[in-house]
């Protein structure tokens, strides 16, 4: 995409942009470029292997030390150019029922809450570990996570890289990684999709998760038309999720539509987060004469 866009190839480009290009579009040192930016949904996890006994990860308690070391608004920053936002919730912020409760229960970036909480568990350092990831930008956040796990010693990572998303799937649905970073697209703007197939039973993370709590939730607010009945089950299910920590949230996604200023309506692209793609809003310029 980055490519063709460079080449001039195309006129809009959606989801395909590195950060360093959307930060240097952002500022607005392009002015043949006209950027529109919205909110989405597409968040991105840090999944724990909780299969146990013999995976590291099997242990709640050094998964709640894991959630503790995590370091957000770093990983936005350095990482990805704050073209993304610090995530503290399964279900993602401008969706029925988000909520933050990570944040509300584990500190951010903090090896001494960690420590404290694995010596109380009995849990000897450093916990290795190995991270799953894939290439480009993927491979930089693993680094930078490996380096926020391994601070004080509490943890040592081993990286583990693969290139080929289908391998990648593979693997992990193996239990190959004791962790491995995710992303996730929903499918329609309903926090059911950030749910039932990420920590309810045989999901599609493959991680040996599953919570009778979760599931009887999830089949209640199924029941629901009205959306905003739900909204007390699904919050619910996230402060389980906090507490059982299958995965970490890490960050949501900004929607950013770069544009040739011949074309117009491109805002209308990002005008919500509700996975509709208008074209139909879309106009080119006439020129002069």
């Amino acid at each position: 995409m980055e490519k063709a866009w460079n080449a001039k190839e195309i006129d809009i480009a959606h989801a395909g942009l590195t950060a360093a290009t959307l930060a240097t579009l952002e500022n607005g040192e392009d002015p043949n470029v006209r950027l529109s930016v919205g909110e989405s949904t597409v968040a991105r996890h840090l999944v724990l292997n909780t299969r146990p006994p013999h995976r590291p990860l099997g242990n709640v308690a050094v998964r709640e030390a894991v959630a503790a070391l995590v370091d957000r608004g770093r990983l936005a920053e350095t990482v990805f150019k704050d073209t993304v936002s610090p995530l503290y919730s399964l279900v993602p912020r401008g969706v029925t029922g988000h909520s933050t409760d990570f944040y509300d229960v584990y500190p951010e970036s903090d090896p001494g809450w960690a420590a404290r909480r694995l010596r109380d568990a009995g849990v000897p350092t450093p916990v290795r570990i190995t991270l799953g990831h894939q290439v480009g930008s993927a491979a930089a956040e693993a680094r930078a996570l490996e380096a926020q796990l391994e601070r004080k010693g509490l943890f040592r990572v081993e990286l583990v890289e693969e290139s080929d998303w289908v391998t990648y799937q593979e693997r992990y649905r193996r239990g190959e990684f004791d962790a491995y970073v995710l992303q996730w697209s929903p499918d329609f703007p309903d926090p059911d999709t950030f749910v039932q197939p990420l920590v309810g039973s045989g999901n599609a993370l493959h991680n040996g998760y599953s919570s009778a709590e979760i599931d009887g939730s999830i089949k209640v607010t199924q029941r629901f038309v009205e959306r905003d009945r739900s909204v007390d089950r699904f919050r619910a299910i996230q402060r389980v999720v906090a507490k059982e920590v299958p995965l970490v949230p890490l960050w949501q996604k900004k929607n950013y539509v770069a544009a040739r200023p011949t074309v117009t309506g491109v805002h209308y692209l990002v005008a919500d987060n509700s996975g509709v793609w208008r074209l139909w809003e879309l106009r080119r310029e006439r020129s002069a004469g």
